[in-house]
């Protein structure tokens, strides 16, 4: 019984390396990013890192930079601008944007014009009227262009779309309305416990437990 005690033992130190291996290969959080009042706790892993266009003509770029490109990330001088109700784009995340307390998605307007923004999940289509963002207080221009704009936001909650507490999505699309500017979309969620550091502490629950029940015998 002794032997099959310390095999244990041993098994549990093998788990337990493995799992600060494994640490290396978790998220990656860097410092929080504020727009105006709202912070994004996950830092750059809250914005899309890669944004395709599914549907419609592509938009033509401004100060160089194409509407993908400028949906992408979290700068505040880029986005897609003019787009309408034929152009389609989906955006994905590092990060599962997961339906926690409170609101999840940040959605953004360049404010030239008094814009409404389509969004969907699962080819459900919603819209975010032009009453319903704000005015965040940040007041920003196009790159490489002289025209400056005020930049307006909106939030949703996952659960008024039909989300279970927990569920999450990678991605989403969104479509224009009479020429929307979308700028910067983003997750809200709160910085999550890593996967990784579950297995560690579970692995160092383990090894005590083995441990004092080895001294024991």
């Amino acid at each position: 019984m002794k032997k099959l005690a310390q095999k244990k033992l041993v098994m549990s130190c093998i788990f337990f390396i493995l799992n600060i291996i494994f640490l290396g290969s978790s998220y990656s959080i860097g410092a929080p990013i504020i727009i105006g009042e709202t912070s994004f706790p996950l830092g750059i892993n809250a914005f899309p890192n890669f944004v395709a266009q599914r549907l419609g003509p592509t938009p033509p770029p401004f100060g160089g930079i194409s509407a993908t490109d400028g949906l992408t990330g979290a700068d505040i001088d880029t986005g897609a601008f003019n787009i309408g109700r034929s152009q389609v784009f989906e955006l994905l995340f590092p990060i599962p944007i997961v339906n926690q307390p409170g609101d999840d998605i940040y959605f953004t307007d360049a404010r030239f014009s008094f814009d409404a923004l389509n969004f969907s999940f699962d080819n459900r289509w919603f819209r975010i009227a032009p009453q319903d963002f704000f005015d965040t207080g940040v007041d920003s221009v196009i790159r490489g262009t002289t025209k400056a704009f005020d930049l307006f936001a909106a939030t949703i909650d996952l659960s008024d779309f039909g989300f279970a507490p927990g569920e999450s999505i990678t991605s989403f699309k969104i479509r224009g309305v009479n020429e929307s500017d979308p700028i910067v979309i983003g997750n809200l969620n709160a910085v999550p416990i890593p996967h990784t550091i579950l297995l560690l502490a579970t692995g160092l629950i383990g090894l005590g437990a083995l441990k004092r029940k080895f001294w024991r015998r």
